[in-house]
């Protein structure tokens, strides 16, 4: 199974990107970014798209319905 290890939010006005293991400012103090989950939802006549950062296994941010690009990796979760 496939897993993300980084997202880039890729809006007109604004970039940030994330990556599992890099080192961010979260709520005040540095926290390793430590998950990215797709927790989309799909329904009968759309879809959300939502993915939701982890930063030292505490939910840090959530991407909703928003352009992205996403780097995965084909090794098998232990």
């Amino acid at each position: 199974m496939s897993s993300i290890t980084a997202i880039a939010l890729n809006l007109p006005m604004a970039t940030e990107h994330y990556k599992v293991g890099d080192t961010d400012f979260v709520h005040g103090a540095f926290s390793e970014i430590t998950e990215i989950r797709d927790v989309s939802n799909e329904y009968e006549d759309h879809t959300d798209w939502i993915y939701d950062i982890y930063a030292d296994g505490k939910l840090y941010k959530s991407i909703v319905n928003s352009p992205v690009s996403i780097t995965y990796s084909l090794e098998e979760s232990k």
